[in-house]
């Protein structure tokens, strides 16, 4: 079976089994954005919506500008044109932090934990950011932190410092940093790189909670087998352009997506063999 098959199938079970379509209310909107470092074009004049409560993939080979992106959307990477518009507001030119508090948290391919202190403790730096607390309400930041950890799944290990842990619950502890702000939209970047088969299971569930519980998340991923288990739309980048945007099944199917990833002439994504 090939791959965009295999996924394509995965992609069909898990729609029919879902329990109702995202809400159409525009969450956030990418409006021609551009950035250039010196004479490579990152992203290209890229444009696309999100509504509230879905959950998109963002695909495309190494180098095609998805990263980036995401670096632009979070304030780490100003652009050099466009606009990012967030429940209404321009954030084009806000600070990290600042987006942060406006409802925007993501993780990052190469972990980022404080490692020498303990798990808890990782969390608690974010239950403690503004947009947390005022999400919270009467809950308290060590509550907050408790039901993070037991969500993904570290809450027996909370007082170990983050450098005992293994490079998988190191993964789990970068999502859990950035649920803990409670965020509106959760942007994550290759949260099934490096893991093995025995975690990307829970990993997939975690995806897929945080998305029923009503987080809109934009999710990069290279593994496409596992990404269309949580997906319904999918966003193809290259060379810094969007390329296509629809339903994962056709999106894996499109000619400019297979020649991103395979070269002309390619046909293994889109059909592959049994």
């Amino acid at each position: 079976m090939g791959l965009a098959q295999e996924a394509v199938e995965n992609t069909m079970s898990n729609t029919s089994s879902s329990k109702s379509s995202p809400q159409s209310t525009m969450l956030l909107k990418v409006d021609k954005v551009t950035k250039r470092f010196g004479g490579l074009g990152a992203v290209d004049n890229v444009s696309f919506e999100l509504r509230r409560g879905e959950t998109v993939g963002l695909i495309g080979p190494n180098g095609a500008g998805k990263t980036t992106l995401f670096n632009i959307m979070t304030g780490f990477v100003r652009a050099d044109s466009g606009r990012i518009i967030f429940q209404g507001k321009d954030i084009t030119h806000e600070s990290t932090a600042s987006i942060v508090n406006n409802g925007i948290a993501r993780t990052f391919q190469i972990v980022r934990p404080f490692l020498n202190i303990p798990v808890f403790d990782n969390v608690l730096i974010a239950a403690l950011s503004p947009h947390a607390r005022n999400a919270s309400k009467n809950v308290s930041p060590s509550e907050t932190v408790r039901d993070v950890l037991s969500k993904v799944g570290l809450l027996e290990k909370a007082n170990l410092d983050a450098s005992k842990l293994t490079h998988g619950e190191q993964k789990r502890l970068e999502m859990a940093r950035a649920i803990a702000t409670k965020p509106d939209l959760l942007l994550l970047d290759e949260p099934y790189g490096g893991l093995g088969s025995n975690e990307i299971g829970p990993v997939s569930v975690l995806i897929n909670g945080l998305s029923e519980s009503g987080i809109t998340i934009l999710l990069i991923e290279h593994r496409l087998k596992e990404l269309m288990k949580n997906v319904k739309r999918v966003i193809a980048m290259d060379q810094g352009a969007l390329i296509a945007d629809g339903m994962p099944e056709q999106v894996v199917n499109e000619s400019r997506v297979i020649e991103a990833y395979l070269g002309k002439g390619g046909t293994g994504l889109a059909t592959g063999s049994k």
